[in-house]
């Protein structure tokens, strides 16, 4: 009678730790929920890439997406990544899908649907684009299409440029960047005294 008591009261602790669990994944919606793990230190905190790495790639566009990029790609939860020509540069941008949907989201906003114009600018920006998986061994795959649309041949610079990275030609890149006194000077005409100066480290004093 006694083994009879214990093994009546293993089976129900048994069954409420079950109750528990599913009520726990299932919760009072009825409906069996996803659990993905957020990497993020910080649900306010914002992606960033900073640095550049030289890479080469091969005659079928494969090229190994750079590491500290992966790293800071699973930090922030993203597995997949949205590729698109610059609209400005002759390079490509790389977005974490995070970034692409906000990116998407401001600039659908922004634009009114019922303004042709507005939404041949909407149609246009979208249509560029591409999904890019990274493999199992580090490699992203560049379509033909966007190689071809800025030239990119087999050395190539990935330019981390805070929530996005850029995909240049080395020759290019090299030939468009301003030499370091250049930049000096740059800043100096866009932010002289003005007070975010001082964020770049400008003695004003």
């Amino acid at each position: 009678m006694c083994l009879w008591r214990l093994l009546t009261r293993g089976v129900e602790n048994f069954l409420a730790m079950l109750e528990n669990f599913l009520w726990f994944f299932v919760g009072n919606c009825g409906e069996l929920c996803t659990f993905e793990p957020n990497f993020k230190n910080d649900p306010g905190e914002m992606t960033r890439f900073i640095g550049n790495c030289d890479a080469k790639m091969d005659e079928k566009g494969r090229v190994f997406f750079p590491a500290a990029f992966r790293r800071q790609l699973a930090k922030d939860g993203d597995e997949a990544l949205m590729i698109r020509k610059d609209v400005h540069q002759n390079c490509l941008v790389l977005y974490p899908k995070s970034v692409w949907n906000r990116q998407l989201d401001t600039l659908r906003g922004r634009l009114n649907r019922w303004n042709r114009q507005q939404q041949m600018v909407f149609r246009q920006f979208v249509a560029g684009v591409d999904e890019l998986p990274i493999d199992g061994n580090g490699r992203i795959l560049i379509p033909s299409r966007l190689r071809q649309q800025v030239n990119l041949e087999a050395a190539v610079r990935f330019i981390g440029m805070d929530d996005v990275i850029e995909l240049w030609s080395q020759t290019e890149v090299e030939a468009l960047l301003e030499p370091a006194d250049g930049l000096g000077e740059s800043l100096e005409a866009l932010l002289g005294g003005d007070d975010l100066s001082n964020a770049l480290g400008a003695d004003g004093e």
